[in-house]
């Protein structure tokens, strides 16, 4: 089932796996339940990340999805990862268009590059160091950065203690 929104998008339904007759849900990421004269559920925010979340009832039993996660389903297909990742970064964003499958790998490279992730915001190490080119160390592999002047700190503490019980 296909409609015009007021803004001029293509609005598709479909129905919702395991609920079908029950409730659909669209490309744009609204859901839709057939109960009583039918209506678009307002979803809740989920903390901490702020997904977005229905309430869908089978037989007068309540769960609680994640919209993202039924429009992938709907839209996607059958996963392929274990994660739902937004493209865009933004979890409330659940167009169909900005949603993919894939690792937590993935999604913790996605949350870098879209500027989200805690650790790639900072401009120096814990002990005030700044990141530059010349004192930023990438050890292959391991995904984090580290500070060289911090680095030769403890390895010089390192080999004065091995001296002092030599």
């Amino acid at each position: 089932m296909a409609q015009l929104d007021g803004v001029g998008m293509n609005t598709e339904w479909r129905p919702i796996v395991g609920f079908e007759g029950l409730y659909s849900v669209s490309n744009l990421g609204q859901v839709w339940s057939f109960f009583g004269a039918g209506r678009v559920l307002r979803p809740a925010a989920q903390k901490p990340w702020g997904h977005l979340h229905v309430q869908l009832y089978k037989g007068g039993v309540p769960e609680t999805y994640s919209v993202h996660r039924l429009v992938a389903r709907a839209f996607i297909g059958e996963p392929t990862g274990p994660l739902v990742r937004h493209i865009d970064g933004r979890s409330a964003n659940n167009n169909a268009s900005n949603l993919a499958y894939g690792t937590p790998s993935e999604n913790s490279f996605d949350t870098v590059r879209h500027g989200h992730n805690l650790h790639s915001n900072q401009v120096a190490c814990i002990n005030g160091h700044l990141y530059t080119d010349e004192n930023t160390y990438n050890a292959p592999g391991r995904y984090r950065r580290d500070c060289r002047t911090c680095i030769r700190a403890r390895v010089k503490k390192y080999k004065a203690s091995k001296r002092a019980l030599a």
